[in-house]
């Protein structure tokens, strides 16, 4: 393993060893005068830079940059007296290292105040591994600080609070502090901010014994970050835009860059141990928690979701949430009435294995998207959701729209009780998807064209419409009944014998998608249904839940297990035919016990 050379760099000037020191004498660094300053950096564990601008440090190692924002006054060269006094300056970095990049001195603050505790120490919980796939930020030291404690009188230090704070100082050759960057811990950027709703409030967000406890603040966190490719992991439960009897125009603002990921389960989790069918995380706009008990949904967030102004599609994902109770009924904006689940603006990005349900508008009643919206809808399921004029489930208005592996059912509204396209410079792709039993039994109130928007503005393939006429185009599409399990009781799982089964586009699911909305895996071969769909086989379903083959044993696909199963196994006996249950490479007696044992009506 190669030796990684250890130095520091400040603002072009590089100080490099373990051990070296360099002094700066009255220097005006990008702005602000600095004296006296020294640099003593400890067993550095990786290349760390170190830029100051007029109001911003940012710490940049190979797994990404911290932004900090700094107080008013910035660095302090007269901060400290020539007694001693001096904040340790060090900080604990993602792996198994501590940094020190200033001496370790004791703490003499001169102020009214005592510091309670001035040792620093690792976030609680285990320190991570360094990844550099994922690219983890830096966590920094922190100490708190009593009431009153003013740090030798700066006037921006932590003088009237107990929370945990920042300190990076520097000190001179004679242990004299003279400049030190004084910040909130909460201001500190992650690569990973973590929301669990049961964990204690004032947590840092940075772990999850430390989560916040609302998603509010880690949206907030990442906005005031702005580090684009950051993410927010969210634990099971119900979420809402604010508290009871809150501000109804309050929803949740997605923040330009990041992904979040609902699916957690409360405590935490590695990422690869995610899953949102088992630990459901609810955004609601039910602020009240009485929709259900009481039926009034008069309360309720107009729209609990908005992304506006969102132009970095590439990393802004919102994947495994129920988005539901959004009620938009609002008449100071133009769009307050529209959108209760989502109100998309002038954005693009990615949405994934989301549930869209129970939301109301004047329009759009799970979706509105406007001003030249890009939005990719990736296993979605839309159900009962309402508007009182169009659009039931989505209104996508001069916007570009993606529906791959959607279902869009049981919607209504009076026109387009679907999805609508509206306006000359609309785009909608639609394909592997279901859209059945929204409102009618017409092709128009699965999919409606309006303002302009015809033929030309719509492509739709490998998709299943009720009322399909096929004056839309596309290949591969069907208007046979997809045979949900249970459209009465929101079961939209695929029965045997769907011809929606190996019926959709291999090459137009993403190849990073490889389970449905269930979190079963996509791509499985139903060895009783004929394929019709596009690509190798095994060929991917059409709509939101790949239909699991659960009867193998039914070799005749009678949806029983008896004789002629049985007269097919002996024909296979010695082949590596479907019969073949334990897959040894050949037919005989393991597979015919098997058999047996699975005897009778299919599970």
């Amino acid at each position: 393993m190669p030796v990684r050379q250890k130095y520091m760099r400040f603002c072009g000037l590089h100080i490099i060893g373990v051990l070296a020191v360099a002094s700066f004498t009255n220097t005006v660094v990008a702005g602000i005068g600095v004296l006296g300053i020294s640099w003593e950096p400890v067993e550095l564990g990786w290349d760390l830079y170190a830029n100051v601008s007029q109001d911003t440090i940012v710490l940049n190692a190979d797994l990404g940059d911290v932004n900090i924002d700094l107080l008013p006054d910035g660095i302090n060269t007269g901060l400290f007296s020539t007694n001693g006094d001096i904040v340790k300056g060090s900080f604990v970095a993602l792996g198994d290292e501590i940094i020190v990049f200033a001496r370790p001195l004791t703490i003499n603050p001169s102020g009214t105040g005592s510091l309670v505790d001035a040792s620093w120490y690792a976030l609680s919980g285990a320190i991570p591994e360094f990844d550099p796939e994922t690219g983890y930020r830096v966590w920094l030291g922190r100490f708190l600080v009593e009431p009153g404690a003013s740090l030798g009188g700066a006037s921006g230090g932590p003088n009237s609070d107990t929370q945990s704070r920042v300190y990076i100082g520097w000190v001179d050759d004679n242990g004299i502090g003279v400049g030190v960057f004084d910040i909130p811990f909460s201001n500190v950027c992650a690569n990973v901010f973590l929301v669990d709703e049961s964990a204690p409030p004032s947590g840092d967000g940075l772990n999850w014994a430390s989560a916040f406890n609302n998603l509010q603040e880690a949206l907030q966190a990442a906005t005031a970050c702005g580090t684009s490719g950051a993410q927010i992991w969210v634990a099971e439960g119900i979420y809402t835009p604010t508290q009871p009897n809150g501000d109804r125009t309050i929803s949740f603002n997605l923040a330009d860059g990041v992904a979040v990921y609902g699916g957690f389960p409360l405590g935490g989790s590695a990422f690869d141990e995610r899953d949102p069918a088992t630990y459901i995380t609810i955004l609601s706009g039910d602020l009240n928690a009485d929709d259900d008990s009481v039926g009034d949904n008069s309360e309720n967030s107009w729209h609990v979701l908005r992304a506006t102004n969102i132009v970095d599609g590439q990393n802004t994902f919102l994947d495994g949430f129920v988005i539901s109770a959004g009620n938009a009924n609002g008449v100071v904006n133009p769009l307050d009435n529209d959108a209760g689940g989502m109100l998309i603006q002038s954005s693009s990005l990615t949405v994934a294995n989301c549930i869209f349900t129970n939301n109301v508008a004047e329009s759009g009643g799970a979706i509105g998207q406007f001003a030249a919206s890009n939005t990719n809808f990736i296993n979605c399921l839309f159900i009962s959701n309402h508007a009182l004029d169009y659009a039931g489930a989505i209104n996508c208005t001069v916007s570009v729209l993606s529906l791959v592996n959607c279902c869009v059912s049981a919607n209504d509204a009076p026109q387009a009780d679907g999805v609508l396209i509206r306006g000359t410079s609309s785009i909608a792709n639609i394909v592997n998807s279901i859209l059945w039993g929204n409102g009618g039994n017409f092709q128009d109130d699965q999919i409606m064209l309006l303002g302009g928007a015809g033929p030309a503005n719509l492509s739709v393939n490998y998709t299943c419409v009720q009322g399909w006429t096929g004056e839309y185009g596309g290949v591969g599409n069907i208007g046979a009944d997809p045979l949900f399990a249970d459209p009465n009781l929101n079961d939209f799982h695929l029965l045997a014998g769907s011809p929606a089964i190996d019926a959709a586009d291999n090459t137009a699911l993403p190849i990073e998608v490889v389970v449905d909305l269930d979190s079963n895996p996509r791509y499985l071969d139903d060895p009783c249904t004929v394929d019709s769909g596009n690509g190798t086989a095994p060929i991917v379903d059409m709509g939101v839940y790949e239909f699991q083959f659960t009867c193998p044993w039914d070799l005749d696909c009678n949806n029983s297990v008896g004789t002629s199963d049985l007269l097919e196994l002996f024909a296979q006996w010695g082949t590596a035919g479907s019969a073949d249950f334990d897959e040894s490479g050949a037919v005989g007696t393991a597979d015919l016990l098997i058999l047996f044992a699975n005897w009778g009506a299919c599970p």
